[in-house]
């Protein structure tokens, strides 16, 4: 039986999960649905309850996306303000503190600290993660090293060098107020009038 499911279910999808196989795509660390799945399980925190009113939801999700919105943006602070020593010293690094993110600069370190073990033979690298996560990996690192030169900006993938939120301002009242003016029209002028619209179900 689980011989069959494994042959049925699993190998057709090896291509979506396996890291023999995703290891060749640029996915920037994501290779499971577990982001998605502590997305909703936030959102029920904040709901409290699976039926409310659609304006107490509505309440809800905008306190949610906000208090997000201000741990991104405090995130980006420390990675334009906060320096660390040991990148300092190393003139690897000396091109990227400030303009990329803290992330990617501890993913470089464990592959620099890597090119260390093997030398410079780039069939000993398998580039996986400039080929994943767009940033340079053990083979190009260990090359800079022996020339002594700095890691570019334009070596690092645009994910890991956005340190603002790039667009129009939203407005602070657009969530609460603007968003649930439509909705109320859509409602008023809507075919269905029925009650239950008033309610929403949350899994």
């Amino acid at each position: 039986m689980f011989v069959k499911y494994v042959e049925e279910t699993v190998l057709p999808l090896k291509e979506h999960f396996v890291r023999a196989w995703t290891n060749k795509y640029l996915h920037l660390g994501c290779r499971t649905t577990n982001i998605v799945v502590s997305a909703h399980a936030q959102l029920k925190i904040y709901l409290r309850s699976s039926v409310g009113d659609l304006a107490s939801c509505w309440d809800e999700i905008d306190k949610m996306l906000k208090n997000q919105f201000g741990e991104i943006q405090g995130s980006f602070g420390k990675s334009i303000t906060v320096m660390v020593h040991k990148y300092k010293k190393n003139k690897l690094f000396s091109e990227l503190e400030g303009y990329v993110s803290k992330a990617a600069l501890g993913f470089i370190d464990k592959e620099f600290e890597r090119s260390r073990r093997f030398g410079f033979a780039k069939e000993d690298c398998g580039c996986v993660q400039m080929a994943t996560f767009g940033l340079p990996c053990a083979c190009i690192l260990a090359e800079k090293r022996k020339k002594k030169l700095p890691i570019l900006l334009d070596e690092i993938h645009p994910h890991w060098r956005r340190l603002s939120v790039i667009g129009q301002e939203v407005d602070a009242h657009f969530f609460r107020y603007g968003g649930m003016r439509r909705h109320s029209r859509m409602y008023q002028e809507g075919p269905l009038q029925d009650e239950t619209l008033h309610q929403i179900q949350v899994a």
